[in-house]
């Protein structure tokens, strides 16, 4: 579990503020940033490296953690630690390569190059490091790092039990995950009816339940962004076909993502002592 002592409490209009933007942010970037393409230019003169969710979510994130510097918090406190960059890295990268091994396994143990990395390997990369450094960085940042910890703080100090605390905090953060996702799924056409709504929404709330489990077992935030973003965009350099489509790539991620977050304080011991 997290240990809530190491970390600065943020004020309370901090919170709320956050919990309240997080949606009309969305909402800006889907219906307007997206709808009307002004990621084209960037996009096309950099090859494709600079994809949509990177020109819009990293410098969102500059913002965010210089307000958050001004309001008085640390990067370690949003779960930004230099310490835990090196296992977080090694545990993605492993996942990574164990999605390499299954699809190797998948053809039959031929060797071929996927198709978009053959085609287009700048736009390829791009749409991996758009994860990493934009979409799976600022949400987990924001959600994990950012509201899980302070709404279990507040919890704690309202005299909730910390197994009680961590798990409502854990829910509370879920929700806020879902919500903002709404205006990307009608951006996406994604939604035909109200049950639509309400299975997609359900479906985030346990993607947010799973992802602030991992964060709470592993104190790595780095290890999460590394998940979030392989799960988002495996980027196989292996041919797979269909793994994406499916959600063949996702379900490795996840089980091999599961396995090494249960694993995390026996390969990970000091880390997950000393951070």
């Amino acid at each position: 579990m997290l240990d809530p002592t190491a970390t600065r409490r943020a004020p309370t209009w901090l919170l709320a503020t956050v919990v309240v933007a997080l949606y009309p942010w969305s909402w800006l970037v889907n219906q307007w940033f997206a709808a009307n393409r002004y990621y084209e230019p960037l996009l096309n003169a950099s090859g494709g490296l600079l994809y949509p969710n990177l020109q819009v979510c990293l410098p969102t994130i500059l913002v965010w953690l210089a307000i958050f510097r001004l309001a008085g918090l640390r990067l370690a406190d949003i779960g930004w630690r230099s310490g835990d960059l090196l296992p977080g890295l090694l545990a993605a990268v492993s996942v990574w390569l164990a999605c390499h091994a299954v699809a190797l396994v998948a053809n039959g143990g031929t060797f071929a190059l996927d198709p978009s990395i053959d085609r287009e390997p700048r736009l390829a990369a791009g749409r991996l490091l758009g994860q990493l450094f934009g979409n799976a960085l600022y949400e987990e940042t924001m959600y994990r790092g950012f509201c899980l910890v302070q709404v279990l703080l507040v919890l704690l100090a309202r005299g909730f039990s910390p197994t009680r605390a961590a798990w409502s905090a854990a829910l509370a953060s879920a929700v806020v995950f879902a919500l903002p996702h709404v205006p990307n799924r009608i951006f996406k056409a994604a939604y035909a009816g109200p049950l639509d709504v309400l299975g997609d929404q359900a479906m985030l709330i346990c993607s947010g339940l799973f992802l602030a489990w991992v964060y709470m077992r592993t104190r790595n935030l780095w290890w999460v962004v590394g998940l979030h973003a392989l799960a988002n965009q495996p980027t196989l350099i292996v041919a797979w076909p269909n793994a994406e489509a499916d959600g063949s790539a996702k379900a490795v991620v996840s089980v091999f993502g599961l396995v090494l977050t249960i694993a995390w304080p026996w390969l990970f011991r000091r880390t997950a002592r000393g951070s």
